[in-house]
């Protein structure tokens, strides 16, 4: 008889396996003399969709609302009935004696090993694994205190009335907005209140209007010596800034060439403490603000290094403190990393004989989980990808930092009279450099000569420079998430603002992924780092608000519930009783959509023509998700006519569909992917026939000996005919226009300015270029050098080649970047080539509309 043991992924029943048994690998699982590992692949079950209850309910009607189950009932997950179909039969053998849960430490782990458990009818003894680290000796002290099953029933508990409510109340959510707007709508409990943030903040952009203002700064020399120099910001009392560019003028000419007294020097010296250990919300937070991860891309990173390289802890947690359990641990790992590439800072420590600062020692701050750290497993970062090797980097020093000092400046203001006027200047002096040593930026500093109070100055520059006031920062990844953390702020009612203090808007887990789905149903947009609510978004926020569904908006709801599913967790709330608020809260939320009758359409700009369709002369209206000829419909007399909203994941305006309706093509467009994930841009053009083609980018009609020069200032030797190279529209390129020599100003997504192209002609290589974008999307560094013929070509960073690959030929470029002979680079450019789009990517998505399709992902439900 041996034990069952059920991981969430493979990865991770692989590494338990190589622990604590001597198994041999089978098709569906692991096998040793004691342990049977196995494995689901995240949610396998779930709860079954309404039309599973009742036909009927396949149809999305407001007569069919709300849907309310007497007895919630599941289903295997679509794709998932071969993984499920393996560990049920592993689940009723009689080679099995016990069964062991190893599924995340959390309840999102707890929810998918009692699903499969209980689908599969499993009746054998069960017990619990909890683990924060997959390291060797974590695993087998994780064995040895295993607990029975039912002693995380009810956390288990809290996961099943969390996956219900979201249920009862995405799916009547959703299918009644849809069913009143005519197009599909997803709501739920977190992403909505979620999206109003993003949408309000859009408002305030969009209201803003930027307003001129002035200000005089000037430059001073202390005289008669003429040195030292500093500048100084003119300011009354805490206003430096002027309404009235005759007043900042007046400023000007009063003190231009004016003496003056600095009449005080004040100084300060300001500590900067150590940070926190990181939690999931403050890596995310990091990563994208230092390096431009967006959440979800450092939570894949870091699962990676947590499952498969076993170099981090837990990533999944909201804890930034450790148990003290973990001291004589965390000098082992202090020890494992000076090993490697992190070995300076390491030795400084054991140097100076630093310990960890007690604070981050906090049994009353750490739950489920603790705070991220390193395991000390020797990891050589050029073998990682670029998100891992970003993320891995900024835990372990985070984690270093906890051993130094806080770090010291010196603070210093002074203050200048001339005439009467005041000027001030401030300056930050690095004293002790601290934690800063190990921090992944440099210190901001300021320098200030030293300046002695009473001293006389000179005025020798001085003007009023004309400014204009900014718009409020619209999100990016790491202020959203620090808003969903942070909640609990907005909540009127104490309680429930208590209760989110700890959780916030959804949780470590999820927050990435309700971000990416709101990008993905097209009610956000990612430009640059910044998240920009759309005018679908926007529409359904208000539309929300007008039918007083504000409960959907405002993170109360959330806080509510977190604080009611907190409860059942600690066994103070029965889950029946949560389920029958959720209910009566459906009810009312389902008769305010079915009262609310006026006509709506959310994410239309115009409810007017955008012009006349090819194919039967009728009008083009704009519909919530296609662009529609007034005729169009099911019946084979009707215009087939559409263009849909969304081409290949590109959003087409309503200015852009204009231009093709009325001039049968567009301008060059940018941002198509491809089904495979290629970047692209191309041309759309409408046939007579009503169809849409590509026109792709290329050489044709762009020859860079015809472009204009923009910058005749020479940048350098041609490498072929040592002539001279100047800067044209869209290349630098030699001045004689017989000479082949070019090279592109964009390569991979990467602008490369004028100083860059410097130094590629005289040195015939670039510095190492960071950010390059790769037709999968993924950023990589690289070099660019002139190679052979005189062709720029991409030289990368030597890595180990991965198992399996074949070494190049010698004396093959990696990427050869040239329009004298068009390849396939990382930005995915080609020839120009005329080709037909698929006819699923231009039909209209009237059918949509008209009978909404049914959704995977439950509803909307988070």
């Amino acid at each position: 008889m041996k034990k069952l043991v059920i991981a969430e992924k493979p990865s991770v029943a692989e590494q338990l396996a190589a622990v604590i048994d001597h198994c041999k690998k089978t098709r569906e699982y692991y096998e040793g003399d004691h342990y049977i590992v196995s494995w689901a692949v995240g949610h396998l079950v779930g709860l079954a969709e309404p039309e599973d209850y009742d036909k009927k309910n396949k149809q999305w009607l407001l007569a069919n609302l709300p849907i309310i189950p007497e007895k919630f009932r599941f289903a295997v997950l679509e794709g998932a009935e071969q993984r499920f179909g393996a560990l049920r039969k592993l689940l009723v053998s009689d080679e099995v004696e016990e069964v062991i849960n190893a599924c995340d430490a959390g309840r999102e782990g707890e929810l998918i090993f009692r699903n499969i458990y209980s689908h599969a009818k499993a009746t054998k003894p069960s017990s619990r694994l909890w683990l924060s680290s997959y390291t060797e000796e974590s695993i087998r002290e994780g064995f040895s205190r295993i607990k029975p099953e039912e002693s995380y029933d009810d956390l288990g508990r809290a996961a099943l009335a969390r996956s219900q409510s979201d249920w009862l109340v995405g799916i009547n959510a959703t299918r009644g907005l849809t069913r009143r707007n005519g197009s599909l709508v997803t709501v739920g409990r977190v992403q909505t209140p979620v999206l109003a943030l993003i949408a309000k903040k859009e408002k305030e952009v969009l209201a803003f209007t930027a307003e001129p203002y002035f200000e005089v700064t000037a430059k001073f020399k202390v005289v008669p010596q003429g040195e030292p120099v500093y500048q100084g910001l003119w300011h009354r009392g805490s206003e430096s800034r002027l309404s009235d560019q005759g007043a900042a003028e007046d400023i000007v000419a009063r003190c231009e060439r004016r003496q003056g007294t600095i009449s005080s020097v004040v100084q300060k010296e300001n500590r900067m403490a150590v940070p926190y250990l990181l939690d999931l919300g403050l890596l995310q937070r990091e990563a994208n603000t230092l390096f431009g991860l967006s959440a979800s891309r450092t939570l894949k990173a870091a699962q990676s290094l947590y499952e498969e390289k076993r170099a981090i802890t837990y990533p999944r947690t909201d804890s930034k403190f450790l148990p003290k359990a973990l001291k004589k641990e965390v000098s082992i790992v202090l020890k494992d990393l000076g090993t490697d590439e992190y070995a300076e800072y390491v030795n400084h420590i054991l140097r100076e004989r630093w310990s960890m600062r007690g604070f981050v020692f906090d049994d009353a701050k750490v739950s489920d989980h603790y705070a991220i750290i390193p395991t000390g497993t020797r990891i050589d970062r050029s073998s990682l990808g670029h998100d891992e090797s970003v993320v891995y980097d900024l835990v372990v020093r985070r984690f270093l930092a906890q051993f130094y000092p806080d770090a010291r400046f010196m603070l210093t203001h002074v203050e200048t009279v001339v005439q009467g006027e005041m000027f001030g200047s401030d300056g930050r002096v690095l004293l002790e450099q601290g934690w800063l040593e190990v921090a992944p930026r440099d210190a901001d500093t300021r320098d200030l000569p030293v300046l002695r109070e009473g001293a006389k100055v000179q005025t020798y520059d001085i003007g009023a420079e004309k400014k204009l006031t900014k718009a409020p920062p619209r999100f990016t990844d790491a202020s959203i998430i620090a808003a969903m953390e942070t909640a609990g702020k907005l909540v009127d009612d104490e309680d429930v603002a208590e209760a989110m203090k700890e959780r916030g808007l959804g949780t470590p887990a999820t927050r990435a992924e309700i971000l990416e789905k709101l990008i993905r149903t097209g009610m956000v947009e990612r430009r640059a780092r910044s998240l920009v609510a759309t005018k679908r978004g926007i529409d359904l926020i208000d539309l929300l608000e007008t039918i007083k569904l504000s409960e959907l908006v405002l993170p109360d709801l959330t806080g509510e519930w977190e604080m009611n599913l907190r409860e059942i967790e600690k066994g103070s709330l029965k889950s029946g009783e949560f389920m029958k608020r959720i209910e009566a809260f459906t009810r009312q939320m389902v008769d305010k959509i079915k009262n609310y009758e006026t006509e709506t359409q959310i994410g239309v700009e115009s409810t007017e023509a955008i012009g006349d369709c090819p194919l039967c002369g009728g009008h083009v209206f704009e519909r919530p998700a296609s662009y529609v000829c007034e005729h169009h419909g099911r019946k084979k007399t009707d215009c087939r006519f559409g263009i849909p909203k969304t081409i290949l994941r590109r959003p087409m305006s309503r200015a852009e569909v204009t231009q093709l309706i009325a001039d049968r093509k567009t301008d060059m467009l940018q941002g198509f992917v491809s089904k495979r994930g290629f970047k692209f841009d191309a041309r759309l053009t409408l046939k007579p026939d009503g169809n849409l083609e590509w026109e792709f980018a290329g050489r044709e009609g762009n020859d860079p000996a015809s472009e204009e020069i923009v910058n005749a200032e020479a940048l350098g030797r041609c490498p072929i005919c040592q002539g001279t190279v100047v800067e044209s529209t869209d290349h630098y390129r030699c001045s004689d226009t017989g000479c082949r020599f070019q090279m592109k100003k964009t390569y991979a997504g990467k602008n490369i300015d004028r100083v860059t192209a410097r130094s590629l002609l005289a040195e015939g290589k670039t510095p190492l270029i960071e950010d390059f974008i790769s037709r999968y999307n993924k950023p990589f560094s690289a070099y660019l050098k002139i190679g052979e013929k005189g062709r720029v070509e991409f030289e990368f960073l030597n890595r180990p080649r991965r198992a399996g690959k074949s070494p190049r030929k010698k004396g093959t470029p990696d990427i050869v970047a040239t329009t004298s002979r068009p390849v396939a680079t990382s930005t995915g450019e080609r020839p120009t080539v005329t080709k037909k789009t698929p006819r699923a990517a231009t039909k209209p998505s009237g059918k949509a509309a008209a009978k909404p399709r049914k959704s995977n992902h439950k509803g909307g439900a988070s």
